[in-house]
């Protein structure tokens, strides 16, 4: 592969690296599934202090209150968290397939035009000139 070449010569160890490009940001799933986890403990504390409260008080405003507050959390559904992984996945595999795409397109110009790895290699080593003079 062309690209593991000029890699190595100017020193990258990502194809992000390489040309320049913010690396691929850390997957969500394990964030949003420890959220919908942690969230689905809680909401079951707060139904069963619900309870606890219904039951032990004669308090009718308490009461209430205590009703409420289990309604509203029995209106919350965990699971629209799932949705939003499901898109999050969705979104990190275009754009791997899009990155794959551009890598192969990039091999492929190189196959064919040899001074493109050149014109990438004195791209890559002005760009490290000018980090190193920051």
């Amino acid at each position: 592969m062309h690209t593991d070449k000029l890699k190595a010569l100017t020193g990258s160890t990502t194809t992000e690296d390489l040309f320049g490009v913010s690396v691929q940001p850390p997957d969500t799933c394990p964030l949003i599934y420890s959220f919908q986890t942690g969230a689905d403990r809680e909401l079951s504390d707060i139904r069963s202090y619900c309870k606890d409260i219904d039951r032990s008080t004669d308090d009718p405003v308490v009461a209430s209150y205590a009703s409420d507050i289990l309604s509203a959390a029995d209106s919350i559904d965990i699971n629209d968290l799932e949705l939003v992984r499901k898109r999050c996945e969705l979104i990190r595999e275009w754009g791997q397939e899009w990155k794959d795409i551009a890598v192969r397109m990039f091999e492929l110009s190189i196959e064919k035009h040899p001074h493109v790895a050149d014109k990438h290699l004195l791209i890559a080593e002005q760009y490290d000139q000018k980090q190193n003079q920051e």
